[in-house]
């Protein structure tokens, strides 16, 4: 189909502003959710004292609980990282 091979140095160049736009638009995404309550599910433990939620738009939400697995409850979100939201059970 191609037959012209893109050098390495350009291929990662464009990853890096490939991986960094996506990193990017998620953030932009997620702040949307900054200062919301959401409903969650717990679906599993996290590290440490966390366990993970899910939202209806399945976003992982971390929370600082030891809450058991398989419980619904509402978290508002605190804060925001590239790929989960941080919140806590209200």
């Amino acid at each position: 189909m191609f037959s012209d091979k893109i050098p390495t140095k350009i291929a990662k160049e464009r990853s890096r502003k490939l991986t960094l736009l996506c990193k990017e638009i998620s953030r932009d995404r997620n702040k949307l959710y900054l200062n919301k309550c959401c409903n969650v599910v717990i679906t599993e433990r996290g590290k440490g004292s966390t366990v993970v939620g899910r939202t209806d738009t399945y976003k992982p939400v971390v929370i600082y609980s030891d809450i058991s697995l398989g419980t619904f409850g509402k978290a508002k979100i605190e804060k925001i990282a590239d790929n989960y939201l941080i919140g806590k059970l209200i």
